[in-house]
């Protein structure tokens, strides 16, 4: 468990400093651990690596994991069921998102608005040291970072990484009487996700009134060989180890063993000695044999 908590410190760590603290740990803890992770190219897993130009910090697959989700029953349909469901839903999500967009009020999206509160109320319990109108020295219990607005810039990498003011920076923009959403990337602006949304998927009609295609000579083409993963398809996405429950009521997982009885275990891991059982089938039989038997018994009588 603590080598868990290590490996995502290492990765979700925004500057290299906090990285190499986390990795170290790791290493003590455990060598094989640390010379796998090594191994892989930081750009690939660690925060701090990704490119600056991206303006993301993900680190997980939830995106693909969301979408299957988002997909739903339609994973199972035939392949032109398929490709029609999901032009549908597209066509009502870029829709609905463009509609969403023309009522903002804000300069940016709301979900980073909703990002700036927290960051807001998290730069409350940081320190501000002014070293010139645009750049300070900001004290986070016992870290310091500079910060440099005109750069947009700070120590600890999330400004520069992420694309909107950090809580270090926050405390600058609000000693300043200025807004945070002026020192937001351009990209969570709402005139960009209008761009992104404002074409539109076309919507097709029934396929009786497409065009003839008669000169064209049908080509049978076969599907390519399916082989199954071994295991049930996962319909859930996989949840982060530092993400809370989900909200679904879970369903009971308790165990009981159909050889004791007793719970907790199962009969294959069951310690106790074998029980005989009748087989029910047989026993239903002798029973549906004896009723019978009487039946004809108090008939012929």
């Amino acid at each position: 468990m603590l080598l868990n908590s290590f490996l995502w410190k290492a990765a979700k760590s925004y500057d290299q400093i906090s990285h190499n603290e986390a990795m170290s740990s790791i290493k003590d803890i455990n060598i094989q651990a640390y010379k796998y992770l090594d191994k892989i190219p930081k750009k690939a897993w660690c925060r701090y690596a990704f490119a600056k130009e991206i303006k993301c910090d993900h680190v997980t697959n939830n995106f693909t994991e969301s979408f299957n989700s988002w997909v739903g029953d339609l994973r199972g349909k035939p392949i032109l069921t398929l490709v029609e469901g999901l032009r549908r839903k597209f066509m009502k999500k870029m829709h609905k998102r463009y509609q969403k967009g023309c009522i903002l009020t804000n300069r940016i999206t709301p979900k980073f608005a909703e990002k700036l509160k927290k960051i807001t109320q998290a730069s409350r319990h940081c320190t501000l040291n002014m070293a010139s109108e645009d750049t300070f020295e900001v004290g986070d219990m016992d870290r310091s970072f500079i910060v440099n607005l005109n750069q947009r810039t700070c120590d600890c990498g999330a400004f520069q990484l992420v694309g909107i003011p950090c809580k270090h920076a926050a405390l600058g923009i609000i000693y300043k009487r200025e807004k945070l959403e002026d020192y937001c990337d351009q990209w969570f602006s709402k005139d960009i996700y209008l761009k992104a949304y404002a074409s539109m998927i076309h919507p097709i009609s029934h396929e009786k009134r497409w065009p003839p295609m008669d000169e064209i000579t049908p080509k049978f083409v076969l599907p390519p060989p399916l082989r199954r993963a071994p295991g049930k398809p996962r319909v859930n996405r996989r949840r982060e180890a530092d993400e809370g429950p989900s909200s679904q009521p879970k369903r009971s997982s308790t165990l009981k063993c159909g050889n004791c009885g007793q719970f907790g275990h199962n009969m294959r891991t069951c310690q106790r000695a074998p029980v005989q059982r009748k087989n029910p089938a047989y026993t239903h039989a002798q029973q549906v044999s004896s009723y019978t038997h009487l039946y004809k018994l108090n008939v012929l009588s």
